[in-house]
């Protein structure tokens, strides 16, 4: 079986900001950053985009929606429990 090759990973250049802002940060902030967290620059930037990543990313696949009348009879009778809507408003269900 062949071996799959690999690429080299793609490589930016990243430019800091001459102040603070919403968007990006100042070469002091990056070097407080890199002591603080015992980084390199490399790291730091991956370490930021991952949490931006975490943040703003969903962490699984977008469903199809709410269930239909079908799929939430099916789900009952697995179930094996008779819930009816008034159970709905129960604590237990909130």
């Amino acid at each position: 079986m062949p071996t799959p090759t690999r690429t080299a990973p793609k490589k930016f250049l990243f430019q800091l900001r001459s102040v603070d802002n919403e968007f990006g940060v100042s070469e002091e902030t990056f070097s407080r950053l890199m002591a603080e967290l015992s980084l390199n620059q490399t790291e730091l930037v991956h370490k930021a985009l991952r949490n931006l990543a975490k943040e703003v990313l969903p962490a699984y696949q977008q469903d199809d929606g709410p269930l239909s009348d079908a799929q939430h009879a099916a789900v009952k009778k697995l179930s094996g429990l008779d819930i009816s809507e008034d159970d709905l408003d129960s604590p237990l269900f909130k």
